[in-house]
């Protein structure tokens, strides 16, 4: 599935966020659509709500320096 470069934006400029955006984060099957994400600079609420509630996706990239 692929997501909308707007859509990604949406969510990366979010100041609060929850277990329904965590959700939709955690469905995209398109690993270029979670990079997209992660490049464009999420807010940092992002980085507790992932870790509860999709702490894979924030697990480091051996492929991109254990980023």
């Amino acid at each position: 599935m692929r997501r909308a470069p707007a859509r990604v934006l949406e969510l990366t400029a979010l100041r609060q966020t929850g277990a329904g955006e965590a959700a939709e984060l955690a469905r995209w099957a398109d690993p270029r659509a979670e990079a997209y994400f992660f490049r464009s600079g999420p807010a940092p609420v992002w980085w507790g709500v992932l870790a509860e509630r999709a702490p894979y996706l924030l697990l480091p990239d051996p492929a991109a320096g254990g980023r």
